[in-house]
């Protein structure tokens, strides 16, 4: 059953997978996801299919719009909630049984030899279990608070996912006695949170580097990455795309030099549909390519915009690099073709 919710969940464009807020009712819980970059279900396939092309062609099939793909991958976490409001799919309820929760709460006590009633002052919440009786047995109602919850799991010897929804070990192993402070609950388990920050899928474009003409095989079958980021603040619906730069012509850029070595995330050009115009100081990822798009270069460039003409700018101590300038029909007079892959948004850079 929760398998069903969960390709149901990961296939609705319209539903934003995220942990509930404290005291908001539960509807639905997805399994434990396995460790960072590991598949969620058995579908790698996909993806590696998506990602055996140019990344850019990809982008535009529906096989690899991240909002139609069965085969998200998301990193480590304990669980992913449906709030209550969203809590319908397809026309059907996904709300898990109260009953079943207060089964497994009374498997709990009587494993740890508690009532009911010392089982819930012990947690802070005197009459949490009995509350939750009387609603199944006079309102009907399907949903429990992760404040509950999380305050009985430790009680129990258990954690709040497995009470909730019977994923994961019952009686997870204890952390280790060294004095450290831990942030899991005393049973060693891992409570339901508050997300704070969605993450989204970001595709992986390979490198750039200016002035480096290559075969475009080098640009397809770009190895796959795992890559996980807060979607763009002001374009939340347009996919990014991650690049690794390589040498040194963007290293005077102001006001923050782009590196060798640092990733460039950006927003797929053409998925913005003409919403953001182009103009001087705009930082994006060009591609030029030669001799019927065999060979072919990606750099990041700046760009400056005049009356007849684009110019796409080098911004280095390095005197090599020079412009790409190229009339508004944006291809240039020696045959090539220009073309603006990507807007830049940020930089990551790890120490």
């Amino acid at each position: 059953m929760i398998g069903e919710e969960l390709h149901r969940a990961l296939v609705a464009p319209e539903i934003q997978i995220a942990a509930a807020c404290d005291n908001v009712e539960l509807v639905s819980v997805l399994e434990e996801a396995p460790a960072y970059g590991c598949p969620l279900q058995p579908c790698r396939g996909a993806v590696e299919a998506c990602q055996a092309k140019d990344v850019f062609s990809a982008i535009h099939t529906e096989a690899s719009d991240p909002t139609h793909s069965a085969s998200v991958q998301i990193p480590r976490m304990s669980t992913a909630l449906l709030p209550l409001a969203n809590g319908r799919v397809g026309g059907h309820s996904t709300a898990m049984e109260l009953r079943e929760i207060l089964e497994r709460i009374e498997r709990r006590l009587e494993a740890t030899g508690l009532s009911e009633r010392a089982a819930s002052e012990k947690a802070g919440k005197p009459d949490a279990i009995r509350n939750l009786r009387r609603a199944l047995e006079k309102d009907g109602r399907q949903g429990v608070s992760t404040a509950t919850l999380n305050a009985l799991a430790p009680v129990l010897g258990t954690t709040s996912v497995w009470l909730f929804a019977g994923a994961g070990p019952e009686e997870p192993a204890k952390a280790p006695s060294s004095g450290s402070t831990s942030i899991s609950s005393a049973a060693g388990g891992e409570e339901i949170v508050q997300a704070t920050q969605p993450a989204v899928r970001v595709l992986y474009g390979g490198f750039v580097e200016a002035g480096s003409y290559r075969e475009i095989s080098e640009f397809i079958d770009v190895p796959p990455e795992d890559i996980f980021l807060p979607p763009d603040s002001e374009y939340p619906r347009v996919q990014q795309v991650a690049f690794d730069v390589r040498g040194d012509s963007m290293n005077a850029l102001t006001p923050r030099p782009i590196l060798r070595g640092d990733r460039v995330v950006a927003l797929d050009f053409e998925g913005l549909h003409g919403r953001v115009a182009l103009h001087t100081g705009m930082v994006v990822i060009v591609q030029q390519s030669r001799e019927g798009g065999h060979l072919v270069e990606r750099s990041v460039k700046q760009l400056e915009v005049y009356e007849d003409r684009y110019e796409f700018h080098p911004r280095s101590t390095v005197s090599r690099y020079k412009p790409i300038v190229v009339p508004h029909s944006m291809e240039a007079d020696d045959g090539r073709e220009v073309r603006i892959l990507a807007w830049a948004r940020s930089v990551l850079n790890k120490l």
